[in-house]
C-alpha cells in the first residue's frame, strides 16, 4: 500500500473500522513499513484479513501533530479458491448429446466469483484442443456445458485455469478419456425373430441383444410398462368376475361436497383427496373391494392416458400430464364434465425392470415370462387382478376373436444399456404382446357351429384316414385342409372352438412334413373359406407313398408358441385320366330342327382310362362344359358320377342354345379339361434412380431385403451390379413399390407389411451421401383416426397422389379382420413427409375384400371382391372423390364375374378410362381385363373387355390360360393407354375415340428374361417407352435395358 505525503511526519499508521474499537486499540499490520522520498510502503501479510474493509490512516508529524484519512475501502483476499466439479465422470467422459455437463449435485462448483475460466484439453500424444473461455463467473454459477465432440476419441487431460477477482491464478487437470461414439445394438431378436412394431411373447421367450462394443458395457436390461386393459380390473364373486374401469367419477367422495366434477373446472389431478379423520381418501381410484379404500391412480404411477369416453361412447380430447399427474380437458367439451368419464389405454410404470446376462459373445435373457415377472412376490390382494395378462371371464384367455383396442395382454418395454461410467442408452418403445396359448386346431374343413361342428372331408374318411386321390382333375381332391382354433370332443364326437377364437390373428406359418420328415412347404390361408377361414395346401403325389401313410403339420403363432398335429392319410394314386367317349374332337353334332333334346338328350358316353378300384374311393363327379365364343365363357353341359370310371351325360339342350352355336360356334365345340396351376414367386425388381446422372437403373429386391442395383458397361455390353444395399431386415410377407416420396429426384422404397396382423406402411428414403436406404417412419393402421373403433384394423391397400407440387398425399383403405367394415383415410405428407390427418375416415360399402385403388382424375375407383357363399366369387367397382365425401360414393359395377385384383387407369379423348385385372382361377378360365368408359352427356358407363387372340403365338411356357402379370399405364402421344403384362405376352391397348372400341397390339413376347432386341424394336416403333416391372417376369439375369424415360 503506497501513500504519497507533502509534508514532513516522523509515521504513519493504518487502522480498519472492523478492528479498530472505539478508536482506543490501533491495529498495526505485520510487515514492512518503509519510506522513501515522501512515499510510504506498508507491505501487509496478515491472515486475519479476509474481505473488504474501510482504511483509516493516521499521520503523526514531527511536533506531535495528527491527521486522520478514511475515505476509502481495501479488498483482502486470503481464501484459496476450491473447485468442486462432482458431476465430472471418472476418468471418462461420453454423452449421448455430445455435451458433457460440470456441476456441483449438492453445493457450489467453485467457492468465490471469477475473473475468467479458461478450458482446454491436452491427448497424450500432445493434440490441444481450446474449448473456450468463461468470463465473470459469479459464485452460484453451476453449469459448464462442454460440446465434447470437439475433442477426439481418445485419452486426454482436461485443464481449467481460473483467475479469480483479485488475479490469483489456479489450475485444475484431470485424465479424461473421450468416446463420442456410444454402444450401438446390431441387432436385437425375440425367440430368433427380429423386433417388429408388435412383438410376441410367449412364457418363455428368448431375447437376445448383440453390441458392437463389448467392452464397457455395465448391464443390459429390459423396462416393462403395463398396458392396463379397458376394463381393467376384476374382483372374484362367486364364480364370476366383476369388472371395473379407471373412472373420473361425477360424485365426490368427499360427504362435503355433491360433485367432484365440474363444467367450471376442466383440470383434475390423481392427487386429489379430501381428510377422513387421520386418512387421506383420494377422489380417482379404482374399485375394490367394493368401494373402500379401493386402488388411488397416485399410486400407479400413470404415464400415459390414451382416450376418454364418456358414458354415451363420445370421445373428449385432453391433455394429460404425466409429471404432475393431471389431466386437462378440451374447453370445448365442458358440458361433459357432468358426468362420469372413462379413461382408456392407461399404461402404468412402477420400475419393472429385469437385467440380460452375458453369454461372451451377446447379452441374453432366456425363459422370460413377462407374466410371471409381473406378478410373482408379494403383493397386494388386488396386484393380479390388475396387472394380470387375462382378458375376459374364461380361463387361459389371453386375447378375444376380435381384439380389443387396448387389452390386458399387451405391454410396452424398452432395453436399457449402461456402460461402466453410468453413460445410458435406450432403445425405441415398443408393444408387447404377451401370448402363452398354443395355436390349436384339426386337420379337415369344419362345418357347423363354434360349439357343435362336423369334420367335413370330400372323400370321407376310413376310420380316421382322410382320403386323398392323385390322377383326378379336381383339386381339392388333393388339398388339406386346416381348421384353426377347432378341437375335437373326444366324448361326443364333435368339434368345438377351444378357446373361443380361431387364432386368425396370429398364427405365422403352417409347415408341412410328409411320414419321413420330409418339408412339402407352408399352407395357405383362404379367408374366403366359408363357413370358416381355413388353412390349404395342395398336396403333390410325389411326396407320398400309396395306401395308409401320414402328414404332420408344426403351426407356429407370432410368439413362437408351437402345437404339432398328425393326422392319417389314406393315398390313392391313378395315371392321368384322359375322357374317351364315342365323340372325338371335331366330329358334328347334327342338328334335327324337328326333335326335341330337352325330351330326347345327346348322350355323352366315356369312361375314364386309369380308373383304379378301391373299396376307399367314393363317387367322382365328371362334368362336362363347351365354350360359349360369344359369352367368352364355359357353360356346363351335364353332370354326373361313376364308381367305376365309365359314365354317361345327358345333354338336355334346349333349342334355343341351338340356334345360338351354329351361329357363333365356329363349327365345334371344344370340350374343357379344368386345371389349376399356382402363380410362381419372383424377386421384386423395378427401375429407379440413385445418382444425379439422370439414368433410370434397372434394380432387384430379394427376400432377405438385398437391393441390388444394376449399371452397364459400354465396353464388355454386360450388366454388372454396380451398388448393394442392406436393408436389414427379411421381405418375407411384405410387399414392395417404389416411388419420389420426398421430390429429391431419388428412389424411395414403401415396405408393406400385407400380410401380418402388425398391418403397417413403412417409408423408406434413398440417402445420396451414404447411398443407403434410411428409416423414415411407419403408419400403422391402429393409428388412423376413424369414426368409429375398428377391431384389428388392417391395411387392405393404399395409394399416393403426388398431383400437388407442395405436398403429398396418400390414400389408404382399411378394414376389420374379417372385412365386415371398410374405411378409407387420407394422409397428407409436407416436404419433410410429416404426416397429418385432417379428418376422420370415410366408411366405404361393406361386407366386401378391398383388392385395389386407383386414381383418375379427381376421382379415387376402388376394387373389391364380394364373398358368396358358392365359392364363386364375384366384385365390385365403385368410386369416391378425392375428399372423401361419404354422399361422393358411387356403384358402378356391382357384381361382375371373378376376382377384381388389379385397378389401372389412363386418359383417352374422351375421358379417363378405369382398367380392371380379374382372375378367373375360381371358374378355371382365362383372366379378364374389362374397360369402363364414363359417358357424362348420358350419365353411362360403359364396358368392354380384352381377350388374347388365339392364333397369335405364344412364346410363354404357361400355355393354358392367360394370366395377367401387371397393368401399367403408357403414354400413348397426348394421350395415355394400359400395357397389358400377361403369361401370354405384352399387349399394348387403346380406346378408340369415336366408337368407344378397344384395339389391342401384342408388343412382344418373353420367356426368361426382358431380351434386348424386344425392348429397342418396341422403342424405336413408337419413339417412346414403357417401364414393366420386373417382379412380373421370372428373372434370370439383367440384359440390355437402357435408359428409360418413367411415366406415372
Amino acid at each position: 500500500l503506497y501513500f504519497a505525503t507533502y509534508l514532513s511526519h516522523s509515521g504513519y499508521s493504518v487502522y480498519f473500522d472492523n478492528v479498530k474499537y472505539y478508536w482506543t486499540l490501533q491495529h498495526e499490520f505485520n510487515g514492512i513499513t518503509d519510506t522513501n522520498e515522501g512515499i510510504w510502503t506498508f507491505n501487509f501479510n496478515d491472515p486475519l484479513l479476509n474481505g473488504s474493509y474501510q482504511v483509516i490512516l493516521e499521520a503523526t508529524d514531527n511536533l506531535g501533530y495528527t491527521s486522520t484519512f478514511s475515505d476509502f475501502a481495501i479488498f483482502f483476499d486470503n481464501t484459496i479458491l476450491g473447485f468442486f466439479p462432482d458431476t465430472l465422470p471418472n476418468g471418462f467422459l461420453f454423452n449421448g448429446s455430445n455435451l458433457m455437463y460440470i456441476q456441483n449435485s449438492t453445493g457450489l462448483l467453485f467457492n468465490k466469483t471469477l475473473q475468467s475460466l479458461h478450458i482446454f484439453t491436452n491427448s497424450t500424444n500432445g493434440e490441444y484442443t481450446d474449448l473456450g473461455t468463461y468470463y465473470n463467473l459469479l459464485v452460484g454459477f453451476n453449469n459448464l456445458i462442454i460440446d465434447s465432440a470437439r475433442i477426439s476419441d481418445g485419452e486426454h487431460n482436461i485443464t481449467f485455469e481460473l483467475i479469480d477477482i483479485t488475479n490469483n491464478h489456479y489450475t485444475f487437470t484431470y485424465p479424461i478419456k473421450v468416446d463420442n461414439n456410444p454402444p450401438t445394438i446390431e441387432d436385437i431378436s425375440i425367440n430368433n425373430l427380429q423386433l417388429g412394431e408388435e412383438v410376441y411373447f410367449n412364457e418363455n421367450a428368448n431375447l437376445q441383444i448383440y453390441l458392437d462394443d463389448l467392452s464397457e458395457i455395465f448391464s443390459v436390461k429390459i423396462h416393462v410398462l403395463k398396458v392396463l386393459g379397458d376394463p381393467a380390473i376384476y374382483e372374484t364373486v362367486g364364480n364370476e368376475k366383476n369388472w371395473s374401469s379407471f373412472t373420473l367419477r361425477r360424485d365426490s367422495s368427499d360427504p362435503s361436497e355433491i360433485y367432484y366434477l365440474n363444467p367450471n373446472n376442466l383440470t383434475y389431478s390423481f392427487n386429489d383427496s379430501w381428510r377422513n379423520g387421520t386418512d387421506d381418501v383420494y377422489q380417482n381410484v379404482l374399485y375394490w373391494n367394493g368401494w373402500n379404500p379401493g386402488i388411488p391412480f397416485i399410486d400407479l404411477n400413470i404415464y400415459d392416458v390414451k382416450e376418454a369416453i364418456s358414458p354415451n361412447g363420445e370421445s373428449i380430447p385432453f391433455f394429460f400430464d404425466f409429471v404432475t399427474q393431471e389431466i386437462t380437458f378440451d374447453e370445448r367439451y365442458r358440458e361433459y364434465l357432468t358426468d362420469d368419464i372413462i379413461l382408456k389405454g392407461v399404461k402404468s410404470d412402477l420400475g419393472w425392470n429385469t437385467s440380460f446376462i452375458f453369454d461372451g459373445n451377446s447379452w441374453v435373457l432366456s425363459n422370460f415370462n413377462v407374466e410371471e415377472y409381473l406378478n410373482s412376490g408379494q403383493h397386494p390382494a388386488w396386484w393380479a387382478n390388475l396387472f394380470g395378462f387375462d382378458n375376459d371371464d374364461s380361463a387361459n384367455y389371453r386375447h378375444y376373436d376380435h381384439p380389443q383396442k387396448f387389452m390386458r395382454n399387451n405391454f410396452e418395454f424398452y432395453i436399457e444399456i449402461e456402460d461402466i461410467h453410468e453413460n445410458v442408452i435406450t432403445t425405441q418403445l415398443y408393444q408387447g404382446i404377451f401370448d402363452d396359448l398354443r395355436p390349436e386346431g384339426t386337420f379337415g374343413q369344419i362345418m357347423g357351429s363354434s360349439s357343435n361342428g362336423v369334420n367335413y372331408w370330400t372323400l370321407g374318411k376310413t376310420g380316421d384316414a382322410g382320403n386323398v386321390m392323385f390322377g383326378t382333375s379336381i383339386e381339392e381332391y388333393q388339398t388339406l385342409f386346416f381348421t384353426p382354433g377347432y378341437i375335437k370332443n373326444s366324448t361326443s364326437g364333435s368339434y368345438y372352438v377351444k378357446y373361443g377364437f380361431l387364432f386368425l390373428h396370429n398364427i405365422e406359418k403352417i409347415m408341412l412334413y410328409n411320414a419321413s420328415d420330409y418339408y412339402l412347404g407352408e399352407m395357405v390361408f383362404d379367408p374366403l373359406t366359408l363357413p370358416h377361414p381355413t388353412y390349404t395346401f395342395e398336396l403333390n403325389a410325389k411326396d407320398f407313398t400309396e395306401g395308409l401313410t401320414y402328414i404332420k403339420a408344426e403351426i407356429i403363432d407370432k410368439a413362437q408358441n408351437n402345437y404339432i398335429i398328425l393326422q392319417d392319410l389314406f393315398i390313392i394314386k391313378e395315371g392321368p385320366n384322359t375322357l374317351h367317349n364315342a365323340l372325338n374332337f371335331g366330329d358334328i353334332i347334327y342338328y334335327d330342327k324337328n326333335l326335341n333334346y330337352t325330351e330326347n338328350p345327346i348322350q355323352f358316353q366315356g369312361y375314364l382310362d386309369n380308373w383304379v378300384s378301391h373299396e376307399n374311393k367314393s363317387e367322382i363327379t365328371v362334368k362336362i362344359s363347351y365354350l360359349d365364343y360369344s359369352e367368352e365363357i364355359w357353360v356346363p353341359m351335364g353332370t354326373t358320377t361313376t364308381t367305376d370310371g365309365n359314365f354317361v351325360i345327358d345333354w338336355h339342350v334346349d333349342n334355343n342354345t341351338y340356334y345360338k352355336l351354329l351361329s357363333h360356334q365356329r363349327g365345334y365345340i371344344p370340350i374343357n379339361y379344368t386345371f389349376s396351376q399356382q402363380p410362381n414367386s419372383y424377386f421384386y425388381g423395378s427401375y429407379g434412380f440413385f445418382d444425379d446422372t439422370g439414368i433410370i437403373y434397372p434394380f432387384l429386391v430379394d427376400l432377405s431385403g438385398m437391393v441390388y442395383v444394376y449399371s452397364y458397361n459400354e465396353s464388355s455390353h454386360q450388366w454388372f451390379i454396380n451398388l448393394t444395399i442392406d436393408l436389414g431386415f427379411s421381405l418375407i410377407g411384405k410387399e414392395i413399390s417404389n416411388f419420389d416420396l420426398n421430390k429429391d429426384s431419388y428412389t424411395d422404397l414403401v415396405i408393406f407389411d400385407k400380410f401380418s396382423t402388425a398391418s403397417n406402411i413403412s417409408l423408406f428414403i434413398f440417402d445420396i451421401l451414404t447411398l443407403s436406404y434410411q428409416y423414415n417412419q411407419t403408419i400403422l393402421a391402429s393409428n388412423i383416426d376413424l369414426p368409429d373403433t375398428l377391431p384389428d384394423a388392417t391395411f387392405k391397400d393404399f395409394i399416393f397422389d403426388f398431383e400437388n407440387s407442395e405436398f403429398l398425399t396418400m390414400y389408404v383403405c382399411l378394414s376389420d379382420s374379417i372385412n365386415s367394415i371398410n374405411y378409407i383415410a387420407r394422409l397428407d405428407f409436407d416436404s419433410f413427409l410429416t404426416v397429418t390427418q385432417q379428418n376422420d375416415g370415410t366408411q366405404l360399402p361393406a361386407l366386401r375384400v378391398i383388392s385395389a385403388i386407383v386414381i383418375a382424375g379427381d376421382t379415387l375407383y376402388i376394387g373389391a371382391v364380394n364373398p358368396t357363399s358358392n365359392n364363386r366369387v364375384n366384385s365390385s367397382i365403385f368410386s369416391i372423390d378425392k375428399d372423401l365425401a361419404i354422399d361422393s360414393t358411387v356403384m358402378i359395377e356391382n357384381a361382375t364375374k371373378g376376382a377384381l385384383l388389379e385397378l389401372a387407369s389412363f386418359k383417352a379423348v374422351i375421358s379417363d378410362v378405369i382398367v380392371a385385372g380379374v382372375s378367373m382361377a375360381k371358374y378355371n378360365q382365362d383372366d379378364h381385363v374389362l374397360y369402363y368408359i364414363y359417358d357424362s352427356s348420358l350419365d353411362t358407363w360403359y364396358r368392354t373387355s380384352f381377350s388374347a387372340d388365339s392364333e397369335i403365338e405364344s412364346y410363354s411356357n404357361e400355355i393354358y390360360d392367360f394370366k395377367i402379370r401387371s397393368l401399367v399405364k403408357f403414354k400413348e402421344g397426348q394421350f395415355e393407354s394400359v400395357l397389358i403384362s400377361s403369361s401370354k405376352g405384352l399387349w399394348k391397348t387403346f380406346i378408340d375415340t369415336d366408337i368407344i372400341t378397344l384395339t389391342s397390339t401384342p408388343t412382344y413376347f418373353g420367356v426368361d428374361t426382358f431380351r434386348k432386341f424386344d425392348l429397342f424394336t418396341y422403342q424405336n416403333m413408337e419413339g417412346t417407352a414403357a417401364v414393366i416391372p420386373l417382379t412380373y417376369f421370372p428373372i434370370l439375369e439383367i440384359i440390355s435395358v437402357y435408359k428409360f424415360d418413367k411415366y406415372l
